[in-house]
């Protein structure tokens, strides 16, 4: 490859033609729908109100090989749970002025419920919420925490 180098506040930048990058893999690594096997990507539905949130979500799932849904309130991941097939949930405890832990219940109530993993900025959640819950990951949290949660979750 032939790139240019340019410093820029003591650290230096290599660009290179766009034509010139190679992208080496492991094959191992990949995933089974790049490698042409027909395989399903565990799905993931992220349930919050904050856009920043569900986007970090997102791109850190996906990096690990989950495919994301996004739902910003209550009713929009209501639908997705009937009309998908999601692997587990991450739900806010608060979705804008409606209730995580309302659906959350809703949920289960239905029967065969994914996983629910409650994502919470509040100090303390009370006993019998935490043991309705697959999981409870309080903000701010560590993208490992998460990430490691989902994937023991959806392992099982």
């Amino acid at each position: 490859m032939h790139g240019r180098a340019r410093e820029s506040f003591g650290l230096v930048y290599h660009f290179w033609p766009i034509n010139e990058i190679r992208v080496e893999t492991d094959t191992a690594l990949e995933s089974p729908l790049r490698m042409g096997q027909d395989a399903r990507l565990p799905t993931v539905l992220v349930v919050d109100d904050d856009a920043s949130l569900r986007l970090l979500c997102r791109v850190n799932l996906e990096l690990d090989g989950y495919r994301v849904l996004e739902a910003r309130e209550v009713a929009e991941a209501e639908e997705l749970l009937v009309s998908e097939l999601v692997d587990l949930v991450l739900l806010d405890v608060h979705v804008g002025p409606e209730s995580g832990i309302d659906l959350m219940r809703s949920v289960r109530e239905r029967g065969s419920a994914p996983p629910i993993v409650l994502v919470t900025g509040s100090a303390r959640l009370d006993a019998e919420t935490q043991a309705e819950a697959d999981g409870v990951v309080a903000k701010p949290f560590r993208l490992e925490e998460l990430l490691g949660v989902v994937r023991r979750l959806v392992s099982r």
